[in-house]
């Protein structure tokens, strides 16, 4: 059996075991520190050990695995939702568990928690603050102007509030196996759909010397393809190659070659310089998400253009398949509207 003992938030990423229950001290000195607390008894109360523990996140990706040294495991997780699964002597329980950070001005009365959010709070401030230096030294280099603004409150909110008057709004794609990269619960998607202008998602890993130089456009005839297009043009009139690519989804066919031919037209009139069309099947089990990133790869492109699909739901995003494959498993710099 699997008690959950707390699931307030612990800023850090790693778990800790204690394995034998006469480390009271240890266990109440860092207790603060761990959002997720576990106690591992068995049915008829005794305290178990070589507990196989696995913590599955709010995108279903395995986030923590473990195998206990004792009866306690303390782990650290942003705010989310989790599932937490506990094998032991051939059972398995499983519990659903919501992490979370409370607001300051209700913290104070959890006890025992007050001294760790002053130090998360500090952490958090350095942490701003070594951004902030890295951002002026980049806008130096750059011999650009540029502003620092630390917005407060819910980020979705806060991002949102400033796109609306944004050219462009930069993003970075969500990394599951870094907790610390935590913003919030399916953060780019939101920003991605609730922008109301274009938004570049950045993938997490990979270095890239240019962006957009070789354009490649996901075009499909529809509304969002069209708002994409229309938003890329500063990127797509100094591009030195733009490359338009038919595609279809299981429920749309492809466009027709007069649509593709009428966008090519309407690129090469604001300056676009090379601008050829391709059209490309996708296999039977192959997403027109991977199709798009493949192809992208396959021939050097450095940005994709494509329209994001998705609405909102009760208390949840629901995104096309080629736009939350795209996001998932990008491998190149995304433009996206809505």
């Amino acid at each position: 059996m699997c008690r959950i003992d707390d699931t307030s938030m612990a800023g850090g990423r790693y778990g800790i075991e204690f394995g034998g229950i006469d480390e009271a001290d240890a266990l109440r000195s860092v207790a603060h520190q761990y959002g997720l607390r576990l106690t591992f008894l068995a049915q008829g109360g005794q305290f178990l050990s070589n507990v196989d523990v696995e913590i599955v996140g709010p995108s279903g990706a395995s986030v923590f695995r473990t195998r206990t040294l004792g009866p306690y495991l303390y782990v650290a997780l942003p705010p989310g939702r989790y599932q937490v699964a506990a094998y032991a002597a051939g059972t398995k329980q499983v519990r659903v568990v919501v992490v979370f950070e409370p607001s300051p001005r209700e913290f104070h009365v959890m006890a025992g928690t007050a001294d760790y959010y002053d130090s998360h709070r500090r952490l958090r401030a350095e942490q701003r603050a070594a951004s902030e230096r890295l951002f002026h030294a980049e806008l130096a280099r750059a011999q650009v102007n540029g502003a620092w603004v630390a917005a407060e409150g819910e980020p979705v909110a806060a991002v949102m509030e400033r796109s609306r008057s944004a050219d462009l709004t930069i993003v970075g794609q969500t990394d599951l196996d870094e907790p610390e990269a935590y913003v919030a619960n399916h953060f780019v998607e939101s920003v991605v759909l609730g922008a109301g202008g274009p938004v570049l998602v950045m993938p997490y890993t990979g270095h890239f010397e240019s962006v957009g130089e070789r354009v490649l456009i996901g075009w499909n005839g529809s509304r969002e393809a069209a708002r994409a297009v229309h938003d890329a043009i500063p990127f797509i009139a100094r591009a030195a190659h733009v490359t338009v690519a038919a595609v279809s989804s299981s429920f749309t066919p492809a466009p027709s070659p007069a649509s593709c031919s009428d966008l090519a037209a309407m690129l090469a009139r604001h300056g676009a310089n090379t601008v050829d069309i391709a059209r490309f099947d996708r296999g039977a089990s192959e997403s027109t998400g991977d199709a798009l990133l493949s192809y992208a790869a396959e021939n050097g492109f450095d940005l994709l253009v494509m329209g994001a699909y998705g609405h909102y739901r009760l208390q949840e995003t629901v995104l096309g398949g080629a736009t939350r494959s795209v996001l998932l498993t990008m491998t190149l710099p995304v433009l996206m509207s809505h």
